[in-house]
């Protein structure tokens, strides 16, 4: 039975990885991502957290489509090639970073004041984190904004328990927040980005 249960063990991991991975790589969220470029125009620096490396690559695809200049920033790039993406982004050469959990972990951009989660996350930590990459105090007072990105119905939803109790202690602290409900609202929400910067 042993052989058995792992066996199913395996099973059901692998459909959660996979759960995970369609709900991440819809291309309703490179579409939503098109729609927000204006915002990303309008901030000073964006990170674009995704699930994979896949996912960032075609989220740094998406942007440099649409005149961001964007890279992808991964462990399956080199050391030095990392390093100098991230100096290019300090630097304010890159207007956008796209990066799966690589940006979770001992970095400091302090010059990004916008997020874009389009992987949710149901780790505190790992949300905090990432937040964390962007609540930096800005020397100018900017503001720091998020959008997080979720497939309603879906594990990702934030009405079934996405990202535990980690928005509810950010928004009850943020001086504005919106839920936009559906993809016709793509604009609005790109809206209210804009109207919050600065």
């Amino acid at each position: 039975h042993d052989d058995e249960d792992a066996a199913v063990a395996r099973g059901y991991l692998r459909a959660m990885q996979d759960r995970r991975r369609l709900l991440a790589e819809t291309p309703a969220k490179s579409d939503l991502l098109r729609s927000l470029v204006p915002a990303l125009v309008g901030a000073d620096r964006t990170i674009v957290f995704t699930q994979s490396i896949a996912a960032a690559e075609r989220a740094a695809s998406v942007l440099r489509d649409e005149g961001v200049r964007c890279d992808a920033l991964h462990s399956g790039l080199a050391v030095d090639r990392r390093r100098e993406t991230l100096s290019r982004f300090a630097r304010g050469a890159l207007d956008a970073v796209a990066a799966p959990q690589v940006l979770d972990e001992g970095v400091d951009v302090p010059e990004a004041d916008l997020a874009i989660v389009l992987a949710s996350s149901r780790s505190r930590r790992q949300m905090i984190q990432r937040m964390g990459r962007v609540l930096r105090r800005k020397p100018d007072a900017r503001r720091a904004r998020f959008a997080v990105v979720y497939v309603e119905g879906t594990v990702e939803d934030l009405a079934w328990g996405a990202h535990e109790t980690f928005l509810e202690e950010v928004t009850g602290v943020a001086d504005s927040v919106e839920t936009f409900a559906d993809a016709r609202s793509a604009q609005q929400a790109c809206d209210f980005l804009c109207r919050t910067h600065g």
